[in-house]
């Protein structure tokens, strides 16, 4: 079974599209990082990157893994600030509505108010 670990480093290695910027960014050994992918394609029977000389292109089944591995990281980051946040703190998404005149009249003062006693508002 994958690890959250193992998803984060996948993940990193796509998006910066080589161990070696990866590693950096992770602030792991490159070595690290290609351990935990060998592991990953063994797991999966599959390739999830071409080797090229400048980098990794990801695979068919590299992009799709990608495609699970951000929604699973995603619902772990909702599922962690969910049950830790306090069930009375205001927080999320806010959109608001104003005509033009109202903006001019109040948005900057409302916005800083919002901003300064809802800190988890965004």
């Amino acid at each position: 079974m994958l690890d959250t670990r193992q998803l984060q480093y996948f993940n990193a290695i796509y998006e910066h599209g080589s161990l070696a910027r990866a590693s950096i960014h992770l602030r792991i050994a490159a070595s690290a990082l290609s351990h935990h992918l060998a592991q990953m394609e063994t797991r999966f029977g599959t390739p999830l990157f071409s080797r090229k000389p400048r980098g990794m292109e990801p695979t068919a089944a590299g992009h799709r893994l990608y495609g699970h591995s951000r929604s699973i990281l995603r619902a772990m980051i909702a599922a962690e600030t969910d049950l830790t946040d306090a069930v009375d703190k205001i927080s999320g998404p806010v959109s608001v509505g104003m005509s033009f005149s109202a903006v001019k009249a109040i948005g900057v003062a409302f916005v800083t108010q919002v901003v300064r006693d809802f800190p988890n508002v965004q």
